[in-house]
């Protein structure tokens, strides 16, 4: 009798913890094989590997996965015991997997994308257990991401953490399902989430996306965001499945579509529990369409270090923001019909005043090559249109092809003296001043490492007037050989050579008395005398006169100096 009392305790016992419902991250995925060809030394098939995050048996009954185009259903009666793993793969390809470990054959499999795909476990009930998203970056091994070699889980304790918990596999196999992963290694986590951008659902509804997953109670309180005293309040939060590492946020009152609002965010925690300890703040605001102009072209590679990748950076001059989800990039044929138009961003994307936002196909090569300042302005594009290396055009446009900014670049624009212009990008000098004007190009200064992505430009100017000094010596001149003011010294400093200089001698209704220089090439520092005589090489009258200076510089910005001079005699 004692016996029976024991044993129906223990299935009791037991079949309480089976039945009870699927937590998030109890069961999570931890490696998965998108591309099985070519095959390296698993069965050629896709598959997907199942962990027991926990130290009891649970019950799969019902669980599904997704694509979220095809799902797979784990039939009842399926038990997981604890700290194991289960290999989901399509049923005709079960045998092949058999002796590997468990194996679940499914009759409906996920059809996984090669080049990048989101993968959702759900609980019976609908719950998300865990979802993860990768692209071929995160093999992080140009020859794996072509096929045959699994991603796998580096740390299964972090099941929420994204691309950077994940890995091609390094097992000679190709990989490792069944067992524990080869890139297994024991991390540490004790950042906080950051909020790093946010978008406009509309003018009510306000999208924060962060860096990881969230603890969504911790998320759902409503003092933990603001956007200023006398800004719209939240008053409803709601986080996102299956990542929860978005929050939407409605308003009770619409955001002028004029302002740039900081939202700030504190007190939230991420999904392995780390707390914000300090308020972090993220711009928001409305976007608008594009103006002419607004956005450019601030800087180009076009011809990258090889195995490196293109990269065009563009400068929102504001005012304004602007969407990427609604603006393309694109080419022209030898700098005539645009063509070829790719969307910057598949989602919306905001673009504030003054952001640099930099446009590339592998943005893990441009932070190998380059000093990158802002990685959130470092921007992911599935496709780019082409830039040749010898000569190309580079057009901004809207959705509707209206063209916002041109620019055609040639491969003799970089500085004559460089010797290899690989990997140096063409920077923009003056912001303001047009596109297509080819003296407003420069090749990106060596001591910048050849390039400024996301960073202002190594050859920014800031102002579209020509800078410099012009001085005079005295502002007297007494041509009388007595030793004392005989001659006027006009100098000048400018910061970059190339000006053409032009100086008069005027009096004071404007008729030209002495033409010192006409269009002259001026170096950085110089100087011109004059004696005090004319055109006729007369003595001048004594009296107030102009010493009236025009310079240009190599990209045509122009400025006049004035200065006052009198003649005087004793």
């Amino acid at each position: 009798m004692k016996r029976w009392i024991l044993w129906s305790s223990i299935m009791f016992w037991t079949g309480s913890l089976w039945c009870q419902p699927l937590q998030r991250f109890e069961l999570v995925i931890t490696e998965f094989m998108a591309d099985p060809l070519p095959v390296v030394g698993l069965p050629a098939s896709e598959f997907i590997e199942l962990k027991n995050n926990t130290n009891r048996p649970l019950r799969l009954d019902g669980c599904r996965i997704t694509d979220g185009v095809s799902t797979g259903i784990i039939p009842s009666g399926t038990f997981l015991p604890a700290d194991s793993f289960l290999i989901l793969c399509p049923k005709n390809n079960a045998t092949a997997f058999s002796g590997y470990g468990r194996v679940m054959g499914l009759n409906t499999f996920p059809s996984i994308d090669n080049d990048g795909d989101e993968i959702i476990l759900l609980a019976a009930e609908g719950a998300v257990l865990h979802a993860i998203r990768f692209n071929l970056t995160d093999y992080r091994n140009v020859i794996k991401q072509a096929g045959g070699w699994s991603l796998e889980m580096i740390d299964t304790r972090f099941p929420c953490h994204g691309a950077e918990n994940w890995v091609a596999s390094v097992s000679s196999e190709g990989g490792t399902p069944g067992r524990i992963n080869s890139v297994r290694v024991t991390r540490t986590d004790t950042s906080p989430p950051r909020p790093w951008r946010t978008w406009t659902v509309d003018s009510l509804k306000l999208m924060v996306q962060f860096d990881e997953g969230l603890d969504s109670a911790s998320a759902s309180g409503l003092p933990s965001y603001t956007l200023g005293s006398d800004a719209p309040r939240v008053i409803n939060i709601q986080t996102i499945p299956p990542f929860y590492d978005q929050v939407l946020l409605t308003l009770d009152a619409p955001m002028l579509r004029t302002r740039v609002y900081l939202l700030e965010v504190n007190n939230i925690r991420d999904c392995q529990t780390n707390i914000m300890s300090a308020p972090v703040s993220v711009k928001a605001g409305r976007p608008e369409p594009a103006k002419s102009g607004q956005l450019r072209v601030n800087e180009i590679l076009f011809d990258p270090r090889s195995g490196g990748a293109d990269y065009v950076e563009l400068l929102n001059l504001g005012p304004g923001i602007l969407d990427a989800g609604t603006l393309l990039l694109g080419n022209a044929v030898n700098g005539g019909t645009s063509g070829n138009f790719k969307l910057m961003q598949s989602m919306s994307r905001l673009i504030f005043p003054g952001d640099h936002i930099v446009c590339t196909t592998d943005p893990a090569n441009i932070m190998k090559e380059y000093h990158v300042n802002e990685r959130d302005w470092l921007w992911r594009m599935e496709n780019m249109p082409s830039f040749p290396d010898d000569a190309g055009t580079v057009v901004v446009a809207d959705v509707t092809g209206r063209e916002l900014d041109r620019f055609t670049y040639k491969a003799d624009m970089h500085f004559p003296l460089l010797g290899n212009r690989e990997g140096v990008a063409l920077e923009r000098v003056r912001p303001a001043t047009g596109t297509e004007f080819t003296g407003n190009w420069h090749s990106a200064s060596s001591s910048a490492g050849y390039g400024t992505p996301t960073g202002r430009n190594s050859q920014y100017m800031a102002l579209d007037s020509l800078q410099g000094e012009l001085r005079l010596s005295s502002k007297v001149i007494s041509p009388d050989l007595d030793g004392i003011d005989d001659q006027l010294t006009i100098t000048w400093n400018f910061p970059q050579p190339g000006n053409i200089i032009s100086i008069r001698i005027l009096d004071i209704q404007g008729r030209l008395i002495k033409m010192l220089m006409r269009h002259g090439l001026a170096g950085t520092i110089g100087s011109i005398n004059w004696n005090g005589l004319n055109e006729g090489q007369v003595r001048t009258p004594a009296g107030p006169y102009i010493v009236w200076t025009e310079t240009t510089d190599t990209m045509g910005i122009s400025r006049i100096w004035k200065r006052p001079i009198v003649v005087a005699y004793r």
